[in-house]
């Protein structure tokens, strides 16, 4: 159960390339050539037995994320909340730890790249979002945040330099913000949700964002945003009418945004869109 395998994308072809017993692998990271991964200590491998080695002993983080060419993750202390962030380059002198002060609150810190010429990016903790200015070495909170269940994923995602993620109002409804690293550029975009956000989804592509949005009009359905209220917006309408298409798995591959809607006629069934409503089809 904690074989590590490599494929050509097929079962015929997966060969053993290292076993670990019950610690892993898991949270297996590509970044650069290596594919880095925790197996009750950081580990890295090229796809070989003898290229599969241990990065640092005993630093089994989470939320493995390659942040511009270099591995961030966050601490998993035996407590269970995350109380420092890890960089490193895939060598055991350059594995760096940078203690927050305060305890990661969540098992889904959700780091995200933001500025490539700092090296900065954000994640969640501590009921805020935060921004890491590896420069200066330090955490800056930039905002609080409603709380939310440990087990539901995060929407965060970072278009030229401005993060974009959701809140919930006081209200009990959803919104979509945005950030620029600094408190007074974390501002509400438009309110997208008539319920709360849990879960939303969120991915980046030519510009701009796409995510769940939902209203009372359309119901619940693939929106898109370029970070001003007018040009945030329902994008498409795929069972029109109060009925949702509930867009799910969003992923971006090239310049093609991949992702799963349902509709009456059909069922659930895989679409894709080129960012526009002509190129937007089952």
């Amino acid at each position: 159960e904690g074989q590590l395998f490599r494929t050509d994308g097929d079962f015929v072809s997966a060969v053993g390339v290292f076993d670990f017993g019950q610690y892993g692998p898991a949270e297996l990271t590509r970044v650069g050539d290596a594919v880095f991964f925790v197996a009750d200590s950081l580990w890295k491998t090229d796809g070989t037995a003898n290229g599969t080695t241990v990065v640092r002993f005993e630093l089994s983080g989470f939320g493995l994320t390659d942040v511009f060419g270099r591995l961030w993750l966050a601490e998993d202390p035996y407590g269970g909340t995350g109380t420092s962030l890890w960089e490193s380059s895939g060598t055991p002198d350059t594995t760096i730890a940078h203690p927050l002060g305060f305890a990661m609150d969540t098992e889904e810190p959700a780091l995200t790249p933001l500025d490539p010429a700092t090296g900065s990016l954000t994640f969640r903790g501590a009921g805020g979002l935060y921004l890491f200015d590896p420069v200066l070495d330090e955490a800056r909170r930039l905002k609080d945040l409603s709380p939310r269940p440990h087990f539901e994923p995060f929407g965060f995602a970072a278009s030229s330099g401005t993060l974009f993620f959701f809140d919930q109002n006081a209200n009990g409804t959803c919104a979509l913000w945005k950030s620029d690293g600094t408190v007074a550029g974390t501002v509400k975009v438009k309110n997208i949700g008539v319920w709360g956000c849990w879960p939303l989804e969120i991915v980046a592509m030519g510009g701009r964002v796409y995510f769940r949005g939902c209203d009372a009009a359309g119901g619940c359905e693939l929106w898109r945003s370029d970070g001003t209220p007018e040009g945030t917006l329902r994008f498409t309408d795929l069972d029109p009418g109060i009925f949702s298409s509930m867009p799910s798995a969003l992923a971006v591959v090239g310049d093609r945004l991949y992702f799963s809607a349902c509709d009456a006629a059909h069922g659930c069934e895989p679409w894709i869109s080129s960012g526009t409503a002509a190129g937007t089809h089952r």
